[in-house]
């Protein structure tokens, strides 16, 4: 672990918006996918946001230090149409039902602007906890028009 760079915060973030933008690039085109809120102003729309913004580390048992730890996962989609939105939110429910790789990552001995990826176990979906459509009305800005929000908990379920 010593040469690892990132912390499984910053792994966890970073494997989520990878799995997230494989399966909308697999499946979708001209959809941006962003880790962290998106710069609007810079970005086009359709864009899909993916954060990690809330961390519940909890005792496992009364009088253990052993903690379980679990992520809440903030998805926002910003779509060109309402239709666009519904389509997007479907596929996003059908792919975040998947549990996905869990990768460490590190920066590249060969060139330290690149970072290198190594599955290290899976990121398990635990539950939803809201799917919304956020209606701001017709006067709202056009990146909120029409807007999801989705938010859920995963664990990590680390390799042996």
């Amino acid at each position: 672990m010593s040469n690892q760079y990132f912390r499984e915060y910053r792994n966890l973030t970073l494997s989520l918006t990878s799995y997230i933008e494989t399966q909308v690039l697999a499946n979708w085109s001209n959809i941006t996918v962003v880790k962290a809120y998106p710069n609007l102003e810079k970005v086009t729309l359709p864009v899909i946001s993916v954060r990690v913004p809330v961390v519940a580390t909890e005792f496992i048992e009364i009088g253990s230090r052993q903690t379980r730890v679990v992520y809440t996962v903030y998805v926002d989609v910003f779509a060109k149409s309402d239709p666009q939105r519904e389509d997007l939110t479907a596929f996003l429910v059908d792919t975040i039902l998947v549990d996905c790789t869990y990768n460490t990552y590190a920066k590249d001995p060969a060139d330290a602007t690149k970072i290198i990826a190594t599955p290290a176990g899976k990121v398990v979906f635990k539950q939803f906890n809201e799917n919304s459509n956020l209606d701001f009305g017709e006067e709202t800005d056009v990146y909120d028009r029409y807007r999801q929000f989705i938010s859920y908990d995963v664990e990590i379920a680390l390799s042996a």
